[in-house]
């Protein structure tokens, strides 16, 4: 399963709205027998530190062009969904 994005607007981060949402998500892949979940963030992208809080591994890096400018994009995957199940 792909978790593909989160957009949060920054007065609403850090009132566990991501935890909430990706919980539902988990629990919708998990009806569909998903048991396992990647997302892809840019390197740079500091809200990737939500994915790492909640078990999310690093398994693959990759240099992407966006435009003109190179890119490396991160890819995380979750082995299940135990820290979504409280």
């Amino acid at each position: 399963a792909e978790l593909y994005a989160i957009y949060i607007l920054k007065k609403h981060q850090k009132n566990n709205l991501g935890y909430r949402l990706t919980k539902k998500l988990c629990s919708s892949f998990t009806k569909q027998s998903a048991k396992t979940m990647f997302v892809c963030v840019l390197k740079d992208n500091g809200s990737k530190t939500f994915y790492e809080k909640y078990g999310a591994k690093l398994f693959k890096t990759a240099k992407i062009k966006i435009g003109k400018k190179s890119h490396f994009e991160e890819y995380y995957r979750w082995e299940n969904f135990d820290n979504f199940q409280k």
